[in-house]
């Protein structure tokens, strides 16, 4: 099995748009990542996608989604879906995250789309900020249950 890794880190400073990918970031404790328009508002301070999520969307329907396309803040690379779970911590770089949540709970508005499709309302792995650190593209992710 290969080492997960960030394959991005994606900001945005206003909502409802894709976000930008940045060659790295700041995940700042109770806030999310600094510059972004979602940090700051409570709960679901990391938006986290598996980037084989991409990879189906691009396989399926012939898309070419970049990173950020579905408004993540970091997409990661070789990941298995079934070691995330309410609860998990993740090593990266040099912040500590803890998953909230797994998707959006249906009662949520979600409004922003790519081309139809918002796969952080479903697949998206929603993250508080235990450690604030740096982040950037190629740090592996270290999983903990």
């Amino acid at each position: 099995m290969s080492q997960a890794y960030i394959k991005a880190v994606c900001l945005s400073d206003k909502r409802g748009v894709p976000k930008k990918t940045v060659q790295e970031g700041h995940l700042k404790n109770a806030y999310g990542l600094v510059g972004d328009a979602h940090a700051g508002r409570g709960d679901k301070e990391v938006s986290i996608l598996l980037s084989q999520y991409l990879t189906s969307v691009k396989n399926s329907l012939g898309m070419n989604p970049e990173p950020g396309s579905f408004a993540e803040n970091l997409l990661v690379d070789g990941m298995e879906e079934e070691k995330i779970a309410i609860g998990t911590v993740l090593q990266i770089g040099e912040a500590v995250l803890e998953v909230e949540s797994i998707g959006k709970d249906p009662s949520e508005s979600h409004s922003y789309s790519f081309h139809g499709f918002s796969l952080l309302a479903d697949k998206g792995v929603f993250c508080r900020v235990v450690r604030s650190g740096l982040v950037k593209s190629g740090d592996m992710v270290v999983v903990s249950n």
